[in-house]
């Protein structure tokens, strides 16, 4: 750890902070003139300057680009850093500087180990559906899910937890594993329609997950990050229509929509 820790990251205690909610292309763009850039520029909600990443029980959970600046302005001292996947997006920050992972242990699939050792990141590597303990009263289970060929993210699951910040789709097999979750941190991407480049799937709608959600006949809450254009509304209009799709489709859990330095818990 690289210093005490701060009254707030005390305070945190096993509450989730949601460092960053936004996705590759955060709000508001500089020269966008579009709606959710606009409403994103008079602050609120709608103003996501970081992608995904969560703070909980001294873990950091993705770092990209912004997030540890923020993280530092809180004073808060990470004990370990997961990661979901490694696109720019969730480890932007690690890139620019390597140094961060021999400062704090950094969790990463093996899938990643000859990406890592090129950029001289240093990690510790769990195999897929391998479970391990950043923490020693933290245990973390995997599972690699779809979200690109090349690299797939993994699923990490702990203490009635699910966070999935990237998804591209989710089989039988995924869903059955998931079972037990209570609160689900998901894909925010793209609203309707599953966003697909040149045939690969990369991110599976808001309401189709919602529907496959259901078979889990859980009443688990699901809190969606990684909002992009694609989510096409802004934050308040997204709830709207997402909770409106929730009745309509009789679905059995609380929907909600993330926001930068929200406190859950």
């Amino acid at each position: 750890m690289l210093g005490p820790q701060s009254d707030f990251q005390k305070w945190l205690g096993e509450k989730i902070w949601i460092v960053g909610s936004g996705s590759l292309d955060c709000f508001p763009i500089p020269g966008c003139h579009c709606q959710l850039c606009e409403v994103a520029r008079k602050g609120g909600k709608d103003k996501r300057l970081c992608a995904s990443s969560i703070f909980y029980k001294d873990c950091l959970f993705d770092l990209g680009s912004g997030i540890w600046e923020r993280v530092k302005n809180k004073g808060v001292n990470p004990k370990a850093i997961i990661l979901s996947h490694v696109h720019f997006d969730h480890i932007g920050d690690l890139i620019k500087w390597p140094r961060i992972s021999r400062e704090v242990p950094v969790y990463t699939s093996s899938i990643n180990y000859s990406l890592f050792k090129k950029l001289g990141i240093k990690a510790s590597y769990f195999q897929p559906n391998e479970s391990f303990k950043p923490l020693p009263d933290l245990e973390i289970k995997t599972r690699p899910v779809i979200h690109t060929f090349t690299r797939p993210a993994s699923l990490l699951k702990f203490n009635g937890i699910l966070y999935a910040p990237d998804l591209g789709g989710l089989t039988d097999e995924d869903l059955k594993w998931c079972e037990g979750v209570k609160f689900w941190i998901g894909d925010g991407f793209s609203f309707e329609e599953d966003f697909e480049v040149q045939g690969e799937k990369l991110h599976q709608s808001m309401q189709k997950l919602l529907i496959q959600l259901k078979k889990l006949k859980s009443e688990e809450s699901v809190l969606f990050l990684g909002l992009g254009h694609h989510s096409k509304y802004p934050h308040e209009d997204l709830e709207l229509y997402l909770k409106k799709f929730s009745m309509d489709e009789n679905l059995p859990y609380l929907v909600e929509v993330g926001w930068d330095n929200q406190i859950i818990g």
